[in-house]
């Protein structure tokens, strides 16, 4: 299997370094990019990462508003938004708009190599929180 390809996106540069440095080390996880706003974002999709590490306030565009630009320009990116806290609602528009994980930034330093992992392999990374309130909403529509 080859190795994860990741574009790292932060607009604060030390943040964006201690993600790049923190998944160097890591077999079969490869950065091949890195951005600092949202149009060095899109024009980074031309390398067609298999995850991008997206601030979810990258400036000039909203993280969230910026999914579905994601999504048309390199459909195979699987994108994990990296913030602080956020409300369910807020996650559950990023999930709907394309993400497929959130990872606080407190918890980056324990779980960042194995979320893109997750990600990278087509699985979703969600706060076990939001498991039920996802449901919820499946169920909704379901009934629908």
């Amino acid at each position: 299997m080859s190795a994860i390809s990741v574009v790292v996106a932060d607009q604060q540069k030390t943040l964006r370094s201690s993600y790049v440095k923190q998944l160097l080390p890591e077999a079969g996880i490869a950065v091949i990019g890195q951005a600092t706003t949202s149009y060095e974002v899109l024009k980074a999709l031309k390398l067609k990462p298999h995850v991008l590490l997206l601030d979810w306030e990258i400036s000039s565009i909203h993280g969230v508003s910026i999914l579905p630009l994601v999504r048309h320009q390199s459909p195979g990116t699987m994108v994990i938004l990296l913030g602080e806290r956020t409300s369910r609602r807020r996650l559950l528009e990023a999930l709907s708009l394309g993400a497929r994980g959130y990872l606080r930034r407190a918890m980056v330093r324990a779980l960042l190599p194995k979320a893109v992992r997750v990600v990278g392999q087509g699985d979703v990374w969600v706060p076990r929180t939001i498991v039920s309130t996802l449901l919820a909403a499946v169920s909704r529509i379901s009934l629908s």
